[in-house]
């Protein structure tokens, strides 16, 4: 019995123990992940075993003090940093990086690199200070380093330089608070982008006078021609006004401008020029018909009266005449084929080459047209008779001796001159006194083969 009561009396004992050892290894420790600190109790005996018990997992990379296999003493303090995957871009060049660090300017010196004066640091494409602190929760970030373009401004015979990372000139003034007057002008101009360093003029507006429309107009302004000048004034210059000096000119050192009102008002009449008809001869077309092988068309001329004014005060008064529209000739073509053909008439077989339409009168030695006198003779010297007959001048110095056959009167021969009909192709048949019938009719004449040579031909009958 007293032996069972040994044996329980010791294993309290033991429990006793065990409590207060448990009690007594309870420590009050702090835990820092990054930026966020905890505080609570525990009763690990290591590092690790605390980390785990808290719930917190320890990642590849992540940077632990003290080491994980450590001890644990009361109030001890864990530190966790997380590393942070950096991309640096800077210089055109880029670079990656692991690091525990946050704070950007101890990252850029790990690789190198400083801001220098005016440049940009950009975190995640916004805008960061070197001092500000990347947030723990971040666990990727990109760095860029936007280098700063050197400005040097000169006015006059003062000078400054600033650094801006400004797109354009105008907006790194702007952004450095140098304010110019509306009438100053950069150059290069305010919208030249930044790409490398300038060297900017700053020019300021001088007092213009510019005279027109009655009236001078005092302006202030920087440009540097007299065209830029007057659209700054908002003034222009109609087609014809004159500008002294022109306006692609350097401003006057006087500061000068003229601009003279010019009007010019014209009135115009109209003349058609009528076109010419030539004549061309063309063996596609038989003997005596013709086509049109190009069209006429009339011309224009043009009587212009431009009457010229400067200020309102007339300074010319000028005619002029120009040809505005050149007429164009008309072709006409004229057959010079051809073709012997055969016909039956009440005098026998006849072969011809050649058929014309004829007013046809007669004549005989006393019946020739002039009262009281008689011709025996033709042109040619032969005797005025039935078969020889005549034609007007043009046809018989052509077609003299030419045989021809004539409906209702028979054969005959080209003999003699007569005055003809205007206006119509024209025959006078011959007769003698004695056998003498009066003609007065359109009749078809047939002229017979031979063919004459083609150089005593009369193409075109006239």
């Amino acid at each position: 019995m007293k032996t069972e009561t040994k044996i329980v009396s010791l294993a309290i004992l033991v429990t006793l123990l065990l409590v207060v050892v448990v009690i007594l290894n309870q420590k009050t420790i702090v835990i820092q992940v990054d930026t966020q600190q905890y505080t609570l109790k525990t009763r690990s005996f290591t590092v690790e075993g605390a980390l785990h018990a808290a719930g917190i997992r320890i990642r590849a990379g992540d940077q632990v003090v003290p080491d994980l296999d450590t001890w644990l003493k009361n109030n001890t303090h864990i530190s966790i940093i997380h590393p942070l995957e950096v991309k640096i871009i800077a210089d055109t060049n880029s670079q990656n990086l692991v690091t525990p660090e946050r704070l950007p300017r101890k990252i850029l010196a790990q690789v190198g690199l400083q801001l220098e004066i005016g440049d940009q640091l950009l975190y995640d494409g916004d805008s960061i200070s070197v001092g500000q602190i990347i947030p723990t929760t971040t666990i990727s970030a990109t760095l860029e380093i936007v280098r700063a373009v050197q400005i040097t401004l000169v006015d006059g015979e003062s000078s400054q330089v600033i650094y801006s990372v400004a797109p354009t000139l105008g907006q790194a003034l702007e952004d450095s608070g140098i304010k110019l007057l509306p009438t100053d002008r950069l150059q290069p101009e305010a919208s030249t982008p930044l790409t490398g360093s300038l060297r900017v003029n700053v020019i300021h507006g001088r007092s213009l006078f510019i005279h027109a429309d009655g009236k001078v107009l005092e302006i202030t302004s920087a440009r540097e021609t007299v065209g830029q000048a007057l659209a700054d004034a908002g003034l222009s210059l109609l087609d014809n006004d004159i500008c002294i000096p022109p306006l692609e000119n350097q401003i006057p050192a006087d500061g000068q401008i003229t601009i003279t009102r010019v009007t010019v008002v014209m009135t115009q009449t109209k003349e058609t020029i009528p076109f010419t008809t030539l004549y061309q001869l063309t063996a596609d077309l038989e003997i005596d018909s013709s086509q049109v092988l190009q069209k006429g068309v009339a011309g224009e001329r043009v009587h212009e009266r431009r009457i010229r004014s400067e200020d309102g005060v007339k300074v010319s008064d000028q005619t002029v005449d120009y040809v505005a529209v050149e007429p164009k000739n008309q072709i006409i073509g004229f057959g010079t084929k051809i073709v012997v053909r055969t016909s039956s008439t009440s005098f026998g077989k006849i072969e011809y080459w050649r058929k014309v339409d004829v007013y046809a009168t007669s004549y005989s030695p006393c019946n020739s047209g002039v009262p009281g006198k008689c011709y025996d003779l033709t042109a040619s010297g032969q005797p005025v008779q039935q078969g020889v007959v005549g034609v007007v001048r043009s046809w018989y110095d052509a077609m003299l001796g030419s045989r021809i056959y004539v409906p209702g009167y028979g054969n005959a021969v080209i003999a003699d001159i007569g005055g003809g009909i205007p206006g119509q192709y024209w025959i006078d048949l011959g007769y003698s006194d004695k056998d003498y019938i009066g003609w007065h009719q359109n009749v078809t004449i047939y002229f017979l083969t031979p063919i004459p040579p083609a150089n005593q031909i009369l193409w075109i009958l006239p």
